[in-house]
């Protein structure tokens, strides 16, 4: 019985060396190969548990990656009205939306220059005009705040700045003086003092909306509805109050000079700016 089996495996080999060398291939691919379809397969969409299972798995990956130092998992970041203006984080927060886009495109807000004068503009300082040679010191005069440094008088040449604007600022420690070389027409955006010596009770609401600049005092943020613009045009100066916020100077030419009062160090150390866009709004003159 046994060399019966040898010699059937021995006619077996025999008979598979005397074919082809294709054939050879073909038969060893046929033997190890199950058939395969030569039809394009159509693509099927997975099945909506699939994908939802892939969602579930890729959020859980991520809740594992995203945890703080002290270990508090952070899936997304809370909103920015959730945290106190006082705090070390709004700052952070506002200059991560306004990098990465979080938040839509701001809405414009089309204000009619005021004329400024005397009167028009009592409530944020002075429009000081040409006086007669001789006339003694009065309130018609600015009446200026110079006692906390060493006052700076010098002309700066501003080119291109459109009719729009979307941040303010404002100088606790000094009041400043602005006007235009020629008399030509410019505009400033403005809004009143909101420094806490400038408040009452019952417009005061420092513990919850209230920011610490860094020059260390306290303000409240101007108030979207609150803010004008001005036009200036002619043999006048503008005196800002301390602490009145104020956008500008702005003007329709390529490039003009103003005069400006201030402190040495006024942009250094005392020049706090309001950014509009964490309102959601920009502002743009219509004239």
């Amino acid at each position: 019985m046994a060399r019966t089996i040898s010699l059937l495996k021995l006619i077996k080999f025999r008979l598979a060396a005397t074919r082809p060398p294709q054939q050879q291939f073909a038969a060893s691919s046929a033997r190890q190969q199950p058939h395969r379809s030569t039809e394009p397969i159509p693509w099927q969409p997975p099945p909506m548990n699939a994908i939802k299972l892939n969602v579930d798995a890729a959020l859980e990956s991520r809740k594992k990656r995203r945890r703080s130092a002290h270990g508090t998992m952070i899936l997304f970041p809370p909103p920015l009205s959730s945290y106190p203006r006082n705090s070390p984080y709004y700052g952070q927060r506002v200059k991560m939306e306004n990098r990465f886009g979080s938040k839509p495109k701001p809405a414009t807000i089309k204000l009619k220059p005021i004329e400024a004068t005397p009167e028009t503009f009592q409530e944020f300082g002075q429009v000081v005009e040409a006086s007669d040679d001789g006339d003694l010191f009065s309130s018609k005069d600015a009446q200026l705040d110079l006692t906390h440094g060493i006052p700076r008088l010098y002309i700066m040449k501003i080119e291109k700045r459109p009719l729009e604007f979307a941040s303010i600022t404002h100088h606790a420690r000094v009041t400043q003086c602005l006007g235009s070389i020629g008399g030509h027409e410019w505009y400033l955006g403005v809004a009143r003092p909101s420094l806490s010596e400038n408040l009452n009770e019952s417009e005061s609401d420092l513990a919850k909306n209230g920011v610490k600049a860094s020059s260390g005092h306290l303000y409240e943020p101007p108030r979207v509805e609150e803010i004008r613009v001005f036009k200036i045009s002619g043999s006048k100066f503008i005196k800002l109050n301390r602490g009145t916020w104020h956008a500008g100077p702005i003007f329709k030419a390529e490039s003009m000079d103003f005069y400006n009062l201030e402190l040495t160090d006024t942009n250094l150390v005392d020049h706090t700016t309001h950014h509009f866009k964490e309102n959601g709004v920009v502002f743009f003159i219509d004239d």
